[in-house]
């Protein structure tokens, strides 16, 4: 039998290879230059970052799938150099230009951030030669490191008037034509003026146009944004589920919206396919009945008056799963009326329906969103064949309903390019309508999350309702949330509105559940059994708590599952109400007790007790040896004893302010009182406040100990008056910096 050939361990069989050579095209990168000089104050420096977010915005929404990445491209990567600025920080030292980031990243919320927190100089002027230069080094930089990438845009931001004054940038820009051509980079412009205010306008419009790259205003920039976000039909969001609890899930479709202000008509033709609005139209007026009006005699209680089960009192009607025709399902109740379909697209004529129950121990399983309920039983579900897969990433997960107030206007920004319309294919769920208008009655937004990597920082989304204004249709606005920090204090509605459990503190829910996703990681959209159920439980008392209650609803009353029961209880054994006003109060007065009980008298004064403190042995010891080495002389000891301990607290940052550093300070500013030298005290303090690395730290030094020294309180020391008021009036400054 011959010898099986051996194999080195490092090497690696053609088969195996094949294997491992993935079939996804290289990545994009994106290298945003920001001019944030003097120059663009005003109407530019805004349009300017409006168009970025904007960008970003959409880029964060339709991140590609590993699938679509095979046949589109690979992953759009950002990367932000600003210019102008008061700020310092690139490879090449080059003063007023900014380079945010190390390395090429998809479009984070840092960014976001950041733009959100940039601001045009006050000083300084933009030099775009420089910006150019700058990003397209570290650019190149980011090649060197491995990168490789199938495009390579330069998106430079600017007005070209911080070089009006200055002579022109021939030789500099044919280096950076020769650069732009060994790279392969393709330079995009926005936010010259047309006609041309200066030389430099013209000069780079020239430039640009000879090195065959392009120029937007804020006009017509969204043809840039559409360009490189060109991937429409590429994307995970084309449809999806928003899940708002574990046995429902709502389908939706993600129509290319655009908004007016911000693209061409072009643009706005073909944003918006009309015949899809037109057919989620024809759903919800098929799926859209209202409820006969108690005065009318009718009631869906068995004549108590109530309400019906599975209706509700708002104006857009009784969200209740009908049948594809519009014929109600028999799922126990009865079919009274029928319903006309209306005449003519955009229009809708409803008939009253009314319903009997047939048998009063039925159960019709729902959810309760202001007074609109979402009926869920489990004939509906089987009927709609409402599947999910759970490895699937087009999944929102609701998280909470907050008012529309609530949400910050930054962000809105850019958001309107991503409309979710409930789904018109076959089989899909009419409740999804009914969720968009029970918020538009609560007048709420979702905060979902994005169920897409799990495991890396959490993706927050805000839904936003509305009504399409021509096809009366419902639809949902994506709105991208930086951080769960930025929600968590907003006003919640009132407990007692939207939870059986009263008075339950809220602030920390929404860290809470993203504290619960990031731990289930991959594993929370697995298809294992124990870790489903174990994310599905947490959910569930979350939801409980944040108020997307569970209802169920039998004979026109809502009453709670065993359960529900077990979980409300243990959310009051778990989370007990705390008296937060009372716990603040408490925290305050002993505060104010523990300042009342420090004997600043004893302290001004050097009271020899406190000298003789364990923890200040030491420090007189080295005092005295401090003055005995100057020959006796007290100012010079007293100043070479300072300024070491002084760089002891300061290299020891870690020591205790409220102990070690809190004595240090009130000894040596006792010592300096004691030896006239309160100039040495207060301008030594004045630097420790200053310095970058404990400036939260002193900034929190409120101890009355620790207050500048004054001349009376040197001419009550032991000192004579004359020699206090000699050293107060020194200006000469004897003490180095440390």
């Amino acid at each position: 039998m011959p010898r099986r050939k051996a194999v080195d361990k490092d090497e690696v069989s053609p088969a195996a290879a094949k294997r491992k050579t993935t079939k996804t095209k290289p990545d994009n990168a994106n290298v945003i230059v920001i001019d944030a000089g003097k120059n663009m104050e005003g109407e530019p420096f805004h349009d300017t970052i409006q168009t970025v977010e904007w960008l970003l915005t959409r880029k964060i929404m339709r991140s590609k799938s590993d699938a679509d990445r095979k046949t589109a491209g690979g992953m759009d990567l950002f990367g932000i150099v600003v210019f102008g600025c008061d700020e310092t920080d690139n490879p090449l030292g080059t003063e007023g230009v900014l380079a945010k980031e190390e390395v090429l990243q998809m479009a984070t919320f840092d960014q976001m951030r950041f733009l959100s927190e940039l601001s045009p100089s006050q000083k300084t002027y933009g030099d775009y030669a420089q910006g150019l230069i700058v990003a397209l080094d570290w650019l190149k930089r980011r090649l060197e490191d491995g990168g490789d990438f199938d495009k390579k845009n330069l998106i430079l931001f600017t007005n070209a008037l911080g070089n009006r004054d200055r002579p022109t940038h021939r030789t500099a820009l044919e280096v950076i034509a020769s650069v732009l051509a060994a790279m392969d980079v393709e330079l995009h412009v926005v936010g010259l003026t047309d006609p041309p205010e200066s030389h430099s306008v013209t000069e780079l419009k020239e430039f640009v146009a000879e090195n065959g790259g392009s120029t937007y205003d804020y006009s017509n920039v969204g043809k840039l944004i559409s360009k490189l976000s060109a991937y429409q039909q590429l994307t995970r969001l084309n449809y999806f589920q928003l899940e708002i609890a574990k046995d429902i899930k709502l389908n939706f479709k993600c129509i290319n919206y655009i908004s007016k202000a911000r693209s061409d008509k072009e643009e706005r033709m073909r944003a918006v396919d009309p015949r899809t609005l037109k057919a989620v139209h024809r759903q919800r007026h098929l799926f859209t009945v209202e409820e006969t009006s108690k005065e009318d005699g009718a009631s869906g209680d068995g004549g108590q008056g109530g309400p019906s089960a599975g209706s509700s009192s708002y104006g857009f009607g009784t969200f209740r799963p009908t049948g594809p025709n519009g014929a109600a399902k028999d799922n126990g109740f009865k079919k009274e009326e029928a319903m006309d379909e209306g005449e003519g697209e955009g229009t809708q004529q409803q008939k009253e329906y009314t319903y009997t129950q047939v048998n009063p121990e039925d159960k019709a399983y729902g959810y309760v969103f202001g007074s609109s309920k979402l009926i869920m039983d489990k004939e509906t579900k089987d009927s709609y064949n409402l599947s999910f897969n759970y490895n699937r990433s087009s999944v929102f997960q609701l998280i909470c309903t907050v008012p529309e107030n609530a949400i910050h206007p930054q962000y809105m920004a850019g958001t309107e390019t991503r409309v979710f319309v409930p789904d018109t294919r076959k089989g899909a769920q009419p409740a999804a309508g009914a969720f968009v208008e029970g918020l538009l009655e609560a007048k709420a937004v979702a905060i979902v999350r994005f169920a897409f990597n799990a495991i890396a920082q959490p993706t927050l989304v805000a839904l936003k309702p509305r009504i399409h204004p021509e096809y009366n249709t419902p639809m949902l606005y994506g709105i991208r949330l930086p951080f769960a920090d930025d929600i968590r204090h907003t006003m919640f509605p009132p407990l007692e509105k939207i939870d059986p459990i009263k008075s339950i503190e809220k602030l920390d829910l929404i860290d809470e559940l993203i504290d619960n996703f990031m731990a289930e990681g991959e594993g929370a959209l697995s298809n294992s059994h124990r870790q489903r159920e174990a994310y599905l439980k947490r959910n569930q008392l979350i939801f409980e708590k944040v108020g997307v209650r569970t209802s169920v609803i039998k004979a026109g009353e809502r009453e709670l599952t065993e359960t529900q029961k077990n979980i409300i209880e243990h959310v009051r054994r778990e989370f007990p109400i705390v008296d937060y006003k009372a716990m603040k109060a408490a925290e305050r007065e002993n505060e104010r007790q523990k300042v009342a009980e420090v004997d600043v008298d004893a302290l001004l004064a050097g009271n020899e007790e406190e000298e003789e403190q364990e923890d200040l042995k030491p420090m007189k010891a080295d005092l005295d040896a401090k003055v005995a080495k100057s020959a006796g002389d007290e100012k010079k000891g007293m100043s070479l004893f300072l300024k070491e301990q002084f760089a002891h607290i300061i290299v020891n940052a870690s020591d205790s302010p409220e102990e070690i550093n809190l004595n240090k300070l009130q000894f040596a500013r006792s010592w300096c009182i004691r030896t006239a030298e309160p100039k040495l005290f207060n301008d030594l303090m004045g630097k420790l406040r200053n310095l970058d690395d404990i400036k939260e730290w002193a900034a929190r030094c409120t101890n009355p100990a620790l207050r500048p020294i004054t001349t009376v309180e040197c001419e009550k020391s032991e000192v004579n008056e004359e020699k206090a008021k000699k050293w107060w009036i020194d200006d000469e400054d004897d003490d180095d910096d440390f």
